[in-house]
């Protein structure tokens, strides 16, 4: 598209849309008021406009649509008129700002941007971990639909999907990014005009030129809280002694254990977020005194919850529920006809920010796109429901699923005999993990705290959000919830059957599949893709194994092959969570397991064999033949590449197990 055509499209759009000044959809009445309607909505395309209805021409009304274009070009005649949009996104933050309600933050600056904009007050990630939900972000689509489910995997776009940067580059923007990517994929060429530190919607060559500008603050990320030094001395260092929080005054949620590390911990965290509100004052700050401030629309929003247990890689609002603000200028208000400082409480996925974007940018939104836009013209009706999951967490495989309306969340764990807690090498490193599992080994934790660190999760649960936040009274069992239990159920698998979630085939199945070089988004997605994705859940629903899919796309010649490795795994799983179960059958499950561990088909089937085995083995008579494995699988690790993201899955679980399970009968392997 020619700058030439994309300024008639936005003026187009501009000379249709009402305005306050032109009696349109009205602002209200004060600030800090509830918007009532999600924004502007014009007629669809394909959708006669009601002029049509009362006998007014096609050819009138596009007479009058270029009148109108004519007298836009007459005022604004460069095709540099579209609004600049500046992203201000933080890592690892729930909604701990004094806007939303928390009298323990100090964040003056980002309170007064939402008292000068819109704050949304049910905004959630579709995946609260940063790389899958990255991937979800920067294409619009979910991470579960393009396969970039899993944390730390590297998988391959289809062509027709692009970030939707590029969009913008084409129809005039400058995009820079500053400078986080980590989307689980390579970043295609042509995504950004610069993606570095020094990025900036300063480096464009014109003044004219629109925006697209994207600053990360990576000092919320949850290794500047761990204690890691100088990171967190770094991050701080701006901060006044007054605006440094004492961990005694703090309230810490129920589910934590009250000790002093715990609440330097949490004190951290909140130290932190102050120093990230310094840095949006820096950055509006230099908008305004470069003159761009009534020319620019200001996103802020934080790519998941907390980076503390429970809060980040969870299902749970502590995980999934993000702040989200949105300025825009006077200039611009007619895209956005609500008055400053409203709260929303309608629900946003951050999946639609994407095409968010290209909608305030007057560029088409390509029908691939799974998110929808909640600001500008053309607005669909509003979400009834968002959408989270949560699958291999670094090295440790899960699988849980969730979808929320505006009051109560759904979450269905796939995997419930395994528990909340399982190891993670990552998140073992914060102290408040440390002492939860310490006291939950003494035995010193109440039964709030002691939820978490239960051995099993149960198949479901629900939750009434608004009288229960903290989602700790589980009311999946309860009589007089069952009926909406079943709905969203129901609406839960009506989701996955519409994206094709991947979530639900084995990721060392996935990679024999899927061939090398492949997209995982073309899976399921053919002539018959909805009916063997159906079967594939009616197998996990009915056995609680998936179809063994490799045999399947081998045909009638491969019916009598060999079981994959995936579906040896979940069996071998399934048979030592039995209540009654003979030593002869552990003993060939724990052998399975270790055998696959030690020389399976891919590093993903053998990491998935060390998460089950890191829950059943310790005490049992395997223990010499895993630590023996495991000497040969860190013989494997020393010639792997180490970008190489099987490799970065599996080396925690290696590591571990030389730590818990020493062969002390055979010499130690010197290191090469």
């Amino acid at each position: 598209m020619s700058q030439q055509q994309v300024t008639v499209a936005s003026l187009e759009m501009n000379c249709l849309a009402p305005s306050p000044l032109r009696g349109g959809l009205g602002r209200g009445a004060n600030a800090g008021t509830r918007c009532t309607h999600p924004s502007l909505t014009l007629p669809l395309k394909g959708r006669e406009p009601e002029v049509f209805a009362r006998g007014v021409s096609a050819a009138f009304l596009s007479l009058f649509v270029a009148a109108c274009c004519v007298l836009g070009f007459a005022t604004n005649a460069h095709a540099a008129d579209r609004p600049n949009i500046l992203w201000l996104s933080t890592e690892d933050m729930s909604p701990h700002l004094g806007c939303y309600g928390d009298k323990e933050a100090r964040t003056p600056n980002i309170d007064k941007l939402a008292a000068e904009g819109i704050r949304f007050d049910n905004a959630f990630v579709p995946s609260p971990v940063c790389a899958t939900c990255r991937s979800s972000i920067i294409t619009g689509v979910y991470s579960a639909a393009l396969g970039t489910h899993h944390m730390r995997s590297k998988v391959k776009l289809p062509q027709k999907i692009r970030p939707f940067p590029t969009y913008l580059r084409e129809a005039g923007y400058y995009c820079t990014n500053n400078e986080k990517q980590d989307y689980n994929f390579k970043t295609p060429a042509g995504s950004w005009d610069e993606s570095s530190f020094d990025a900036s919607w300063k480096n464009r060559q014109t003044d004219s030129t629109p925006f697209f500008a994207v600053f990360n603050f990576v000092g919320t990320h949850e290794s500047s809280i761990r204690g890691d030094e100088p990171k967190y001395s770094q991050v701080t260092s701006k901060l006044a002694a007054a605006d440094r929080h004492d961990p005694a005054k703090l309230t810490l949620p129920p589910y934590y254990p009250d000790t002093p590390k715990v609440r330097e911990h949490w004190a951290r965290y909140y130290n932190v977020v102050s120093s990230l509100d310094l840095w949006v004052a820096e950055h509006l700050a230099a908008i305004k005194e470069a003159g761009l401030a009534d020319d620019t629309i200001v996103f802020f929003w934080s790519d998941h919850g907390a980076g503390i247990p429970r809060h980040k890689r969870w299902l749970y609002d502590t995980g999934m529920r993000v702040p989200l603000i949105v300025y825009v200028p006077e200039k611009w208000r007619h895209l956005v006809p609500c008055t400053p400082g409203e709260v929303r409480d309608q629900l946003v996925s951050l999946v639609d920010l994407g095409p968010t974007v290209l909608n305030l940018a007057g560029v088409k939104i390509p029908a691939y796109m799974q998110g929808q836009p909640f600001l500008g013209p053309n607005l669909p009706a509003p979400r009834e429901y968002v959408y989270g999951v949560r699958d291999r967490m670094d090295e440790s495989y899960d699988m849980i699923r969730a979808v929320r309306d505006g009051r109560y969340k759904y979450i269905r764990n796939y995997r419930p005999d395994r528990p909340y807690s399982q190891h993670q090498g990552y998140g073992d490193n914060s102290d408040i993990m440390r002492e939860w599992r310490r006291l939950a080994a003494a035995g010193e934790l109440n039964e709030t705290q002691a939820l978490f660190m239960r051995e099993h999760k149960p198949v479901e649960e629900l939750y009434d959000t608004d009288v229960d936040p903290y989602e700790l009274n589980n009311l999946a069992a309860d009589p007089a919830q069952a009926e909406r239990l079943a709905k969203l159920s129901a609406v839960l698998d009506a989701w996955m059957l519409d994206v094709r979630d991947l979530g639900v085939v084995p990721e060392g199945m996935l990679s024999r599949i899927v061939p090398e070089g492949a997209n995982r988004y073309k899976f399921f997605r053919d002539a018959d893709g909805a009916e063997r994705y159906q079967r594939m859940v009616n197998s996990i629903r009915e056995t609680g194994l998936p179809l063994d899919l490799v045999k399947e796309a081998n045909g009638a010649d491969g019916a009598d092959g060999p079981v994959d490795d995936s579906i040896r795994i979940l069996a071998a799983e399934r048979t030592l969570n039995q209540e009654s179960l003979s030593d002869a059958d552990r003993d060939a499950a724990l052998a399975t397991l270790i055998e696959i561990y030690r020389a399976g088909g891919s590093p993903w089937d053998q990491a998935e064999a060390a998460t089950v085995l890191d829950l059943h083995v310790a005490g049992t008579s395997a223990v010499p033949a895993l630590a023996a494995a495991n000497r040969e699988v860190k013989e494997q690790l020393r010639s792997m590449n180490d970008q190489n993201q099987p490799a970065n899955s599996l080396k925690p679980w290696a590591n571990r197990f030389d730590k818990r399970f020493v062969l002390r009968s055979e010499p130690a392997v010197s290191e090469k």
